[in-house]
């Protein structure tokens, strides 16, 4: 009891304590920007002006997943499958939120009544009628197909009367996409229709791809010369580069690093660990029951697959074990033994008479939009007139699996195990000539079993595997040579020497973007992009750890940011361009001092060392020259040029030429130059659906911090 008086005499004190401390914390909270006083940016990002809230993403995100578990009828979502998921989910709130603005401002929208008359009317949309349509053959599904092969729409409407709630949920989905679609098509077919050329327009380029030419050519090429002849000096590339900034935009931000990789190589100890590991395991593994033999090995195995096939006599490897399975008794383990760089103990789990393989025809019909009634409708109706005399007909005519359906459906001879469970089972239990239907990952199966071998004994047999890593002592001693690599050579002067000096190969990835999920050779390197996100220009990282088994050490070779590349980072291009600069004045120096004095063309071209070669058929909406490439300044400054005219030298991307016309031929004269109008209209609008969407993306001012956070 005196220790709860203690207690009761000194609570106001205890209080006081508490007080202050809270009081303490609230105001920290507050100074840090992150209390309940100051609301915290938990934002994904930011589409025209407006943020993006974590919530909302991952709604978006959650419901993607749950579609994709879905469709694929898998429980768990592989790591870079959900990647790809989170880039989807943004680009769809990009699109959604940039477009939505627009139809809003405009009043465009779908109706009810629109959206009915899409799907259920006489005219149905494109999507309606994809639905319906088999994919591999392009015909409408029976009963839903008319007589002249159109959608029956009464069988629609009968249809999604009848759906269940299996079928209500791609309904809806199919509703979203073609009011969508509807919507975004009037605000392009409203782009389009004031897109207008004028006759003055037509005319023009009516001329441009009609009036032709000949002429001759001279180019000194600047191959000619060596670029170690040519000098130039900072100024000459500052000057550059301030006059040609626009050419060094960057659209998106990237990161380039070299790295270098520490893999860890298992020691003996680690080796003999894990067989003393096995041979512990191994009197367990033989004790064990049937039953409980798929449950141990899947919980002991770092594979974690308990194989149910059955093998024929010399299909299992080691030889010695493959003798010893069909002469011991069931319960038998053999090992461990070392197989594709695993320790491995086998145990014989059950014996069976079977036939080695089987051979088979089958009808595939594919569950689509995971519309199971729909595929089993169709199955229904072939099995009904299905016999082994019109196989062959209906496989090919009804048949998704084109590789079969070609010769019949036939599959030929197949071993036990090639084919899913469900089809595997039908084909080696049944007996030859009988015609089972199952249902698989792919679809709805119509097989007709056509011949088998002859049945020999068979072995099932259960092997636990353990991969031969490095231990925990192992794992850090690798560490621990990475870290002291990032520490001794933490700059990027020392980073080249030190990967020298340390006999590792330098790897390097370019363009690395902030969303990016893989680096070729690394697993799952978020991490380390995230590094290159979040460090200056040439800093070189901490040992990042891949598996206990990798260890990567980095160096941040460039920042390029989105906008005008600085001076420094296109140095070595600007150099390039430089050079030509200077090799193209040289030239068109001494096509000057030449043409001083000399206005014969085949004379200024024995004086500058060059051949007359020739352009035939030239017009000015050519993009390139046989022989030359693209040479815009060339084509566009001949095409202006009179006959017998000599242009001055000009300067073009392979060498300066000097051209002379030889011959105009003009276009032919007419009247209607409707044909030339319709032709810059269809190119116009051909890019309004996808250039009008880029435009208004790059108009809104898009943040994009998704990366950092999924």
């Amino acid at each position: 009891m005196s220790t709860l008086s203690k207690i009761r005499n000194r609570a106001g004190l205890l209080v006081a304590i508490v007080g202050v401390a809270l009081f303490a914390f609230i105001l920290g909270d507050l100074f840090s920007g992150t209390s309940i006083f100051n609301a915290r940016d938990n934002s994904v990002g930011t589409i025209s002006g407006k943020k993006i809230s974590y919530d909302e993403f991952s709604l978006r995100l959650d419901q993607a997943i749950e579609r994709h578990k879905k469709n694929s009828e898998e429980k768990t979502v592989p790591q870079e499958v959900k990647d790809m998921l989170v880039k989807q989910t943004w680009e769809d709130l990009v699109n959604e939120k940039v477009m939505k603005k627009e139809y809003s401002k405009l009043g465009i929208n779908v109706s009810d009544d629109e959206l009915y008359d899409l799907m259920m009317g006489a005219n149905p949309h494109p999507y309606i009628i994809q639905y319906f349509t088999d994919r591999q053959t392009g015909k409408i599904f029976e009963p839903y197909t008319t007589p002249f092969g159109t959608l029956n729409t009464a069988k629609v409407n009968e249809y999604a009367q009848g759906m269940g709630p299996e079928q209500e949920g791609s309904w809806v989905m199919l509703e979203g996409a073609i009011r969508e679609a509807r919507v975004n098509e009037k605000y392009n077919n409203l782009i389009k229709k004031g897109i207008y050329i004028t006759s003055s327009e037509a005319k023009r380029d009516y001329v441009n791809s009609s009036r032709k030419l000949k002429a001759n050519y001279i180019v000194k090429r600047y191959s000619y010369v060596a670029d170690s002849s040519i000098t130039f000096t900072d100024a000459d590339l500052k000057k550059y580069y301030n006059d040609h900034k626009s050419e060094y935009k960057i659209k998106e931000t990237t990161r380039k690093i070299d790295y270098v990789v520490f893999d860890a190589i298992p020691s003996a100890e680690d080796t003999n660990a894990i067989h003393e590991d096995l041979v512990s395991l191994k009197e367990e593994f033989k004790a064990k029951d049937v039953k409980d033999d798929s449950l141990f090995v899947v919980h002991e195995s770092d594979s974690r697959l308990f194989n149910m096939q059955f093998q024929a006599k010399g299909s299992l490897q080691p030889a010695d074990m493959d003798s010893l399975m069909f002469s011991a008794e069931k319960g038998f383990v053999y090992g461990p033994y070392i197989e594709n760089n695993q320790y491995k103990i086998s145990k014989l789990i059950s014996v069976k008479v079977a036939p080695d393989s089987v051979k088979a025809r089958h009808i595939l019909i594919a569950f689509e939009n995971n519309d199971t009634l729909r595929a089993r409708v169709k199955a229904d109706s072939i099995k009904r007139v299905l016999t082994p005399k019109n196989f062959e007909e209906l496989a090919k005519k009804y048949s998704v699996d084109k590789g079969s359906a070609e010769k019949g459906g036939d599959l030929g001879w197949f071993m036990e195990g090639q084919m899913v469970p469900s089809f595997n089972d039908a084909c080696f239990k049944g007996k030859v000539g009988e015609m089972p239907v199952v249902e698989s990952q792919f679809g709805i199966h119509l097989i007709e079993i056509t011949g088998k071998t002859q049945e020999k004994k068979k072995v099932q047999v259960a092997t636990i595997d353990r991969t031969i890593l490095p231990g925990t002592k192992t794992s850090q001693s690798y560490y621990q040579k990475a870290s002291q690599f990032a520490g001794k050579y933490g700059s990027s002067e020392l980073f080249d020497k030190g990967a020298e000096e340390s006999g590792l190969t330098k790897r390097v990835a370019d363009n690395l973007k902030e969303d990016d999920k893989t680096i070729s050779g690394l697993e799952s390197p978020s991490e380390l992009i995230r590094w290159t996100y979040e460090s200056e220009s040439g800093a070189v990282s901490q040992a990042f750890n891949f598996n206990n088994t990798k260890y990567v050490v980095a160096h941040l070779v460039e920042i390029r940011e989105k906008g005008i590349a600085p001076f420094e980072l296109v140095k070595e291009k600007i150099e390039a361009s430089v050079r030509i600069e200077k090799k193209a004045e040289q030239f068109i120096a001494e096509f000057d001092k030449v043409m001083a004095t000399e206005t014969n063309f085949e004379n200024i071209a024995i004086k500058v060392n060059e051949q007359v070669l020739d352009i035939d058929d030239l017009t000015f909406g050519m993009n390139t020259i046989p022989g030359l490439g693209r040479e815009n300044e060339l084509i566009g400054t001949t095409t202006t040029l009179k006959a017998n005219e000599i242009s001055k030298p000009l300067k073009g991307r392979s060498g300066v030429f000097l051209v002379k016309v030889k011959e105009v031929i003009e276009a032919p004269a007419i009247t209607d130059y409707t044909a030339s109008k319709n032709k810059l209209i269809g190119s116009y609008t051909g890019t309004v659906d996808t250039d009008v969407f880029e435009a208004l993306k790059e108009n809104a001012n898009i943040e994009n911090r998704v990366a950092k956070m999924f």
